[in-house]
C-alpha cells in the first residue's frame, strides 16, 4: 500500500504555542512522489491580537489580513480531515506539533 503524505505549514505570531496564535495554515498532498495540486489548501486564520512587526516581516500577514481570516475552530475540522490517514511532513515538527496540540484543546 502506497502511503500519502501531507506537507503542512503554519504561519504564527511567534514560536510559543501557549502565548502565540496560528495566522495561516497551508498544506498539500503528495502521492507516489507527486504533488497533487488539486489538494492544495490555504486558510488565513482570524486573529484578534496585534501581530508583532518581526512576525509580519517573515510571513507578510498584517493585522488587517488576519482580521479577515476565518476562526481557527472552523479551520481545524478541515485540517484534521486532510491529515487523516496521511504521514505529516513539516519543516520543524516541534513548532507545528505544539500549535496543533494547542489548537485541538
Amino acid at each position: 500500500m502506497e502511503c500519502e503524505f501531507l506537507a503542512l505549514d503554519f504561519e504564527t505570531t511567534g514560536l510559543d504555542a501557549k502565548q502565540e496564535a496560528i495566522l495561516s495554515i497551508g498544506y498539500t498532498v503528495l502521492k507516489q512522489g507527486k504533488i497533487l495540486m488539486r489538494s492544495n489548501g490555504h486558510h488565513l486564520v482570524k486573529v484578534n491580537k496585534s501581530i508583532p512587526e518581526k512576525s509580519v516581516i517573515i510571513h507578510k500577514i498584517t493585522d488587517d489580513r488576519a482580521h479577515q481570516g476565518i476562526h481557527l475552530h472552523d479551520v481545524m475540522p478541515i485540517l484534521l480531515q486532510q491529515m487523516a490517514g496521511r504521514v505529516i511532513l513539516v519543516h520543524y515538527g516541534a513548532i507545528e506539533r505544539n500549535f496543533l496540540n494547542a489548537a485541538c484543546q
